[in-house]
């Protein structure tokens, strides 16, 4: 979004003045196009073009999206119907695609009818047009009937499907154009493609999209199952939770365990799963509350899983009562998840439980954290979990924070917000940026902190942490 600036009376005509240097109209129209205009810079150059057009102010329409529309309504009814094909594929698209749509409906365009249009589409490197303007592309499409937007859409999804040389590539744009087509079988195989291939790019917010179509295609079709629906559920919060979307996170943790209550180790992951996200948004009883639960649900179990979901429990609750500045707890949680992960071969819980360890006994300042922060950095490690290794980073920084080490704190902390960023993880790369504030902060380097505490502090705030928000704010004070 690019805010542009208002401009004043003088600014405005001056503008005009210079947009109409080639054929200047009377002073009374410069003064009603700046009138018009009031203060849009984008709005005022729309009116003096479509003046030119049309000959007189007072055929010009009193609003942008008028202006444009009119400019549109002005083509000739064949090159407006190319420009509405053209619409539906977006403010860019390729080419052959929309020559394949145009073909699918035996509509041969000429080159005249592309100069023609030459006023609103533009190249976009060798392969593809965009719309000069994102409002022109608005408007054209937002004109399309509701039964004519549906099989156009429809046709640029099949075309799309003809000419594509890797429909994994283009799998977001076909669930897109599928979705608005009401295809539900082609939406559902598509966006979960497109999903899944986002996520593992650590798209988060695009995968989450992806997953939310997949959802409401898959409650049309028959064909898809409970599990695959838990399935899909699953991915969705997952990328909400990674993308700081936590409300919408635990709405689709909700949703899924809906669908497994009568299995109690599949209800307990999710159980745990929305544990974690109350943790993220500074809901610290409630996190503890959620793990308490799958501890007493599984207590009595000894089998493997049951075993291994005790001791992630145990390893959550300990360290939220780290937060909650409980460390003798803490100390007493973790070595019971300790414990069991070992018992069970649970190596997550284990690195957690080690993790939350070292913290606590860094906090009480009872020995060397250093031995338990190596093994859970390992563990993390061999597992693959990038994104506890960024903790594992930021971990290391307190240490070195409490040791006086503020240059190995801050390449610690560094080092742990880019990892977030890499997985996507907004929310923990804006807490870290808070941790690197208040060094730089004592470091009495304020001209650094500022900036980057209020970014923080607004990024967290608006992803649902209001403890992480006030902690950047204190910084700030």
């Amino acid at each position: 979004v690019i805010e542009l600036p208002v401009l004043d009376e003088q600014a405005s005509r001056d503008l005009a003045v210079r947009a109409t240097a080639a054929a200047p109209p009377p002073p009374h129209e410069i003064d009603q196009l700046v009138e018009r205009a009031g203060g849009n810079p984008l709005f005022l150059l729309e009116l003096v073009r479509a003046t030119r057009e049309l000959g007189t102010l007072d055929a010009v329409p009193s609003s942008l999206q008028g202006a444009m529309a009119a400019q549109v309504d002005a083509l000739d009814p064949f090159a407006r119907r190319v420009l509405s094909y053209a619409s539906v594929f977006g403010r860019s698209f390729r080419r052959d695609a929309l020559r394949e749509a145009l073909r699918a409906d035996r509509i041969d365009v000429d080159p005249a009818t592309f100069n023609r249009l030459q006023a609103f589409l533009e190249a976009d490197g060798p392969t593809r047009w965009r719309f000069r303007n994102g409002l022109v592309r608005d408007v054209t499409y937002d004109g399309l009937g509701f039964r004519l937007r549906i099989r156009l859409h429809l046709n640029a999804g099949e075309a799309i499907e003809r000419i594509s040389m890797d429909r994994e590539a283009d799998a977001d744009t076909l669930a897109l154009h599928f979705f608005q087509a009401g295809d539900h079988p082609r939406t559902f195989r598509y966006a979960v493609r497109a999903g899944e291939r986002a996520a593992r790019a650590q798209a988060n917010a695009d995968a989450a999209v992806q997953f939310e179509r997949a959802l409401e295609a898959a409650g049309r079709l028959h064909d898809v199952d409970g599990s695959e629906r838990y399935r899909l559920l699953l991915a969705l919060g997952q990328t909400r939770e990674r993308a700081g979307l936590l409300d919408p996170a635990l709405d689709a943790y909700r949703s899924a365990a809906g669908l497994v209550r009568d299995d109690a180790n599949e209800l307990c992951d999710v159980r745990l799963r929305r544990a974690r996200v109350h943790e993220l948004a500074g809901s610290f009883p409630v996190a503890l509350r959620e793990a308490t639960r799958v501890r007493t649900t599984l207590d009595a179990r000894r089998d493997e899983r049951s075993g291994a979901q005790r001791a992630q429990a145990a390893a959550f609750a300990s360290s939220v009562r780290v937060h909650q500045e409980r460390p003798r707890e803490a100390l007493r949680l973790a070595a019971v998840a300790i414990d069991e992960a070992e018992r069970y071969h649970e190596r997550s819980a284990l690195a957690r439980a080690y993790s939350t360890q070292a913290w606590a006994t860094i906090v009480t300042g009872r020995g060397d954290p250093s031995a338990d922060l190596r093994r859970a950095l390992a563990l993390y490690r061999e597992i693959g979990d990038l994104q506890s290794q960024a903790h594992m980073e930021n971990n290391l920084g307190v240490q070195a924070y409490f040791a006086g080490d503020w240059d190995e704190t801050l390449r610690r902390y560094r080092s742990a917000s880019d990892a977030c960023r890499t997985v996507g993880d907004l929310a923990n790369a804006a807490l870290t940026d808070v941790n690197i504030g208040e060094v730089l902060v004592n470091q009495g380097r304020v001209d650094e902190a500022t900036p980057l505490l209020r970014e923080a502090a607004r990024t967290v705030r608006s992803l649902g942490s209001p403890v992480t928000a006030a902690f950047a704010e204190m910084h700030l004070g």
